[in-house]
């Protein structure tokens, strides 16, 4: 818990501070991550297995934000949003075009073919 406090103090520094909150504690993110483990499984976890999960966790969270730019990118016509606004809210409408790199039917086929 107090690496998870530690954690969360860093982000709750002013916005000047933003750089300095984006880098991470790597041991106490580490530590944190290694009590969840001991607490769901029992048994210590080996420190081999602690730079794995943090790779991955840093993958995962490298590929999030590489998708964010992604989509960020994409530029989607506004009467294609229009289109779909009859269905969605405007927010929703603009997403789902972007994931579907702007293209109206290919977003409109999945809206219609999306599991409920």
């Amino acid at each position: 818990a107090a690496a998870l406090s530690s954690l969360d103090n860093q982000n709750d520094d002013s916005a000047a501070q933003t750089t300095k909150a984006k880098n991470i504690d790597q041991e106490a993110l580490a530590k944190a991550i290694s009590r969840l483990e001991m607490s769901t499984t029992g048994a210590k976890v080996e420190p081999s297995a602690q730079s794995e999960n943090m790779k991955l966790f840093q993958e995962r969270k490298r590929k999030k934000r590489e998708e964010k730019e992604r989509l960020a990118r994409v530029k989607v016509d506004a009467g294609d949003v229009g289109l779909l606004e009859l269905e969605l809210s405007k927010t929703k409408a603009t997403d789902l075009l972007k994931a579907h790199e702007g293209d109206a039917v290919k977003a409109m086929r999945a809206f219609v073919t999306a599991p409920v």
